[in-house]
């Protein structure tokens, strides 16, 4: 059974706490204009370059995406205790990075072909990269059906509602989260949640260098996840 709360989980404990904060402090100190990104007239025009390291660091500019950002941190929780903080950590580390830097790259040599000039503030892109990995490595827990159930046909074959019927899974709520903070602010998120998504993928296949990188083992605690996994590898040898 999925523990509730932060058990064995203190990054993703670290990361919900800090999107809230900072998406409250920027919302009080009114700075929520200077995390997005706009081609023209931020970049091109004022020259305001650093706006492509920071638009993820401001957390999220509404209610709305900062609910579904948080819970979807809360979620993905999950995959923290499979990987061990350490991975996990390491894998938001250089993801935050990648996921940085490539959407306004891409933005910009697309610009000419699909006028695309503005990325909204938020961590999305991370996010979905997250999702990436939960979408590959977490197995379904159970599954259901809606439709009716399947009768046979006179001639045998499968009737109108077995070919109609739709099978979904435990993950489906997840997924209903991450589409939801997609679509906050079409169609700058939605480039934004699909970039990130690529990214995890890049980093899953190791196509790019460095995707082998890992924190210090000392930089996070054990924690219970990491002190079994060390005794295990210690019966081993």
């Amino acid at each position: 059974m999925l523990q509730p709360g932060f058990r064995s989980a203190p990054i993703t404990k670290t990361l919900f706490i800090t999107l809230g904060l900072t998406s409250l402090l920027v919302s009080l100190a009114d700075l929520k204009p200077l995390f997005h990104i706009q081609a023209h007239p931020h970049i091109l025009t004022h020259g305001q370059w650093w706006r492509c390291l920071v638009w993820q660091l401001g957390g999220y500019m509404n209610a709305g995406e900062l609910l579904f950002g948080a819970m979807l941190v809360y979620c993905l929780r999950v995959q923290e205790r499979v990987w061990g903080s350490g991975k996990y950590l390491s894998f938001i580390l250089y993801n935050l990075l990648l996921t940085t830097v490539v959407p306004p790259l891409i933005m910009f040599l697309l610009r000419p072909l699909t006028g695309q000039n503005y990325i909204p503030p938020g961590p999305t892109p991370l996010l979905f990269a997250l999702l990436s990995q939960y979408h590959h490595s977490i197995p379904q827990v159970y599954k259901y059906r809606l439709g009716s159930d399947s009768t046979a046909s006179p001639t045998g074959s499968a009737s109108w509602e077995e070919t109609f019927s739709l099978v979904l899974s435990d993950k489906l709520y997840i997924y209903i989260l991450a589409t939801q903070l997609a679509l906050s602010q079409p169609w700058g998120s939605v480039f934004a949640a699909g970039v990130g998504w690529v990214c995890g993928r890049v980093w899953r296949e190791e196509w790019v260098p460095g995707c082998g990188w890992r924190v210090p083992r000392g930089f996070v605690g054990g924690g219970e996840v990491e002190g079994l996994r060390r005794r295990l590898d210690a019966g081993r040898r």
